[in-house]
């Protein structure tokens, strides 16, 4: 990726993405011209969905600086219109878009019902592998355990009017050893 952003002279770069831009748009054309020659001519249809392919690559990829989102969504989407109203500016274009898609949906030839295929059974697992992945369970990790730090408390406490020393204090209830506690606590009261 880096070898693209040197590419990019500061001061120059916007000259430098059309001149960029310009040549492959004439390199499509003449790819098209070749084809066209060949008897393989590319339909409006996979056109439009190339040109918006490499429009996406050209505005996610290779404009340096980044854009940032909202820019780069405004600009697919005016790509995006323009690209529907080229598809649908003759009515011989939009008849050949129309029939590659419903020739995709109805599965007409092979190719089509590979596509079909691809379209409906491999995007969709794909996409949901990818989400699953990115948004599915994680391994779990070991909880981070927090000490917690009180103040020490007070050497004597006031309780009912009486003062407690609670550093040399003794707990009454703790048995300590040597002591026999006494009958009264195993028994329970009624």
């Amino acid at each position: 990726m880096d070898t693209i952003h040197r590419i990019w002279v500061p001061g120059v770069m916007p000259f430098e993405f059309l001149l960029l831009l310009a040549i492959t748009l004439l390199a499509g054309i003449w790819i098209q011209r070749v084809l066209t020659r060949r008897g393989l001519r590319i339909t409006t249809f996979w056109q439009v969905l190339l040109l918006w392919a490499i429009s996406y690559a050209w505005l996610k990829y290779v404009m340096w600086p980044p854009l940032p989102f909202h820019l780069f969504a405004n600009y697919m989407g005016a790509i995006t219109l323009a690209l529907f109203l080229y598809a649908g500016a003759t009515e011989a274009g939009w008849v050949e878009c129309k029939e590659t898609v419903v020739g995709i949906f109805g599965g007409r030839t092979r190719t089509y019902r590979m596509i079909r295929v691809v379209l409906f059974i491999v995007l969709p697992v794909t996409s949901y592998g990818a989400l699953y992945q990115h948004l599915g369970p994680k391994v779990p990790e070991a909880l981070i355990e927090f000490r917690t730090y009180h103040p020490a408390p007070p050497r004597s406490i006031w309780v009912h009017g009486e003062r407690l020393e609670l550093q040399t204090a003794k707990n009454p209830f703790r048995v300590e050893e040597g002591l026999i506690p006494p009958a009264s606590w195993g028994r329970t009261s009624r």
